[in-house]
């Protein structure tokens, strides 16, 4: 009798570290922070092409936006800009270089008439280790945008 109530309960504990693994990675990292070194370079994903530089600067080729925010004149954009992070509690500093890490990326072009443009990122990690970007909008669906990896 005791075997059986042991080993019961070993397949419940199973059952429920399965279930812990598939719905929620038993508190795996999903939004990584990322350091300055980790951003900087080229990412490429299915809605265009960031480069992130060292001096803040950043250059978008073939950005699709609209399918993220569907703002008039923001439908593909190719311009430069300014990126910053972002603190924990998503707030910008006063200067671009104010975070060296985060997990969150604002963004800013650099033209007045894309001021509407200005989109921020998060670090996503999912369900692989190699942390991604994601346009992000929705504090309760951090990553619903397709993602752009690390290319250079």
């Amino acid at each position: 009798m005791r075997a059986s109530v042991v080993a019961r309960a070993a397949r419940s504990a199973t059952v429920a570290l399965l279930i812990c693994l598939t719905l929620t990675s038993c508190g795996a990292q999903r939004e990584p922070v990322l350091t300055e070194q980790g951003l900087l370079g080229t990412w490429v994903g299915t809605q265009g092409k960031m480069s992130f530089l060292q001096n803040h600067a950043f250059v978008a080729q073939n950005l699709k936006l609209s399918a993220a925010f569907g703002r008039p004149g923001c439908n593909t954009v190719s311009a430069s800009g300014t990126w910053q992070f972002v603190s924990s509690s998503g707030v910008s500093a006063l200067r671009l270089d104010g975070y060296s890490e985060g997990k969150q990326i604002l963004t800013h072009f650099s033209s007045g008439s894309l001021a509407l443009c200005t989109f921020d990122l998060i670090t996503w990690s999912g369900s692989h280790s190699r942390v991604t970007l994601c346009f992000y909008s929705d504090p309760d669906s951090p990553c619903i945008s397709p993602v752009f990896k690390k290319v250079a």
